[in-house]
């Protein structure tokens, strides 16, 4: 069977995220140019003031780490996961589809949900797993499932499991990763 690609999986994050993200940016960037000002103009020399003061907008920013990756991974066409005839090529690395013992699929939704509120609820990670047969497992996110999402039967869970289905490797999957 020839390598031919199936699947590419952009990962959507969605308008508010964005908007969050790109505050999140720009404080950042003006946060650390008036530091920058403040510690040439008063020409402070004081490491531990300046590992307190930028502490808390490096913390918000490893928090934030996942959405700006991808969303700028997106932006620059580059795909953690993609689907080929012959195998899946996940974080870089290649893997034949006889290297691959299971594959399962987290969505991040909880199987009974017993919630105090009703409304809004928080973006939900969709992220693929794939282990193979030396142990070694593999992970990205492959999808966002927000409130305000129009269309879920554009999700790429779902597209990638129909795929899955039409490449005849349906016996690969399983729901371990569910179950975490």
């Amino acid at each position: 069977m020839k390598k031919r690609l199936v699947h590419r999986n952009n990962v959507n994050w969605g308008i508010p995220i964005l908007i969050v993200t790109g505050f999140v940016v720009m404080i950042t960037i003006l946060y650390l140019y008036y530091f920058v000002i403040l510690l040439i103009k008063f020409n402070i020399n004081l490491p531990i003031v300046v590992w307190l003061t930028s502490l808390p907008i490096l913390l918000l920013n490893m928090i934030l780490w996942p959405v700006c990756r991808t969303t700028f991974f997106s932006l620059t066409k580059k795909s953690d996961f993609l689907l080929y005839t012959t195998g899946i090529k996940i974080n870089n690395k290649y893997l034949m589809w006889k290297q691959i013992k299971s594959i399962s699929f987290k969505t991040g939704r909880y199987k009974c949900r017993n919630v105090f509120f009703r409304g809004f609820q928080l973006p939900m990670v969709q992220k693929i797993f794939v282990l193979d047969k030396k142990g070694t497992e593999y992970s990205c996110i492959i999808d966002v499932d927000y409130y305000l999402k129009k269309n879920r039967d554009k999700n790429n869970l779902r597209k990638i499991r129909e795929l899955l289905f039409g490449l005849d490797k349906l016996s690969l999957m399983s729901d371990w990763a569910e179950k975490r």
